[in-house]
């Protein structure tokens, strides 16, 4: 269920770069050719704090500015490697 969560949150970034999105009361241009790297932690922390991550890429260079700890695709990420590493 969590991967397919996840997915979806990267296909709404997917057909959203570019566009102009409304959070909260802010309203942005969603970041447009985004790289692999950014996508995926944007879609990681969207998981976590929804449309705000890509608000957080878009608007502050960085998905993880209002998520959990302001690091949760980071921590997300560090914690996949560390499961990696064990298997």
């Amino acid at each position: 269920m969590g991967a397919s969560i996840l997915d979806q949150h990267r296909e709404m970034i997917l057909h959203s770069q570019g566009v102009v999105l409304r959070v909260g009361g802010d309203e942005f241009t969603g970041k447009p050719d985004l790289t692999d790297e950014e996508l995926l932690r944007t879609a990681i922390a969207s998981y976590n704090c929804g449309l705000w991550a890509y608000y957080g890429l878009s608007v502050e260079g960085d998905p993880d500015f209002r998520s959990t700890g302001r690091n949760y695709s980071a921590d997300t990420l560090a914690r996949a490697a560390v499961f990696r590493s064990l298997l």
